[in-house]
């Protein structure tokens, strides 16, 4: 197994519950170095010194939402709505001019990105796809 897939299910391992990740991100260091029980995990060297203040400020505020959620029996979801997909969502279609249509194709929810500007021609013949990786952990774009 390469080192970084190892990393990768170490760090799955660490946050794969709700309740792990509130403990875990506890345990983050400033530097990425993430500690789980029988091991630390280095954040990669490879990394931005950008990716590596992200992360530990992302797992940081994780963390603190999911002690806001059990402290003040939250509904779990709408906080995560409300305080991080939306307002990520919201950021994104700042930054990139496009129309969003939710549809249905075959039966399934889709939604059509088209760039604003129009679609220039050299990729008139050309989609893009995104499948979902699993997790079911976000919000719709249009929502």
């Amino acid at each position: 197994m390469t080192t970084r897939k190892l990393l990768v299910a170490a760090i799955v391992a660490a946050f794969s519950s709700q309740t792990a990740i509130a403990d875990a991100a506890k345990t983050i260091e400033d530097d990425g170095t993430v500690h789980v029980p029988a091991f630390d995990v280095p954040f990669s060297e490879f990394a931005s010194l950008e990716m590596r203040r992200a992360f530990v400020q992302g797992a940081r505020h994780g963390a603190e939402l999911e002690t806001r959620i059990e402290r003040e029996k939250l509904d779990r979801r709408q906080v995560m709505d409300e305080e991080v997909y939306k307002p990520a969502a919201a950021k994104q279609r700042a930054r990139y001019a496009v129309d969003i249509e939710p549809t249905r194709i075959a039966g399934l929810y889709a939604e059509i990105l088209t760039p604003r500007a129009g679609v220039p021609a050299r990729n008139q013949h050309r989609i893009h796809l995104t499948l979902h990786g699993g997790g079911f952990r976000g919000v719709r774009i249009s929502a």
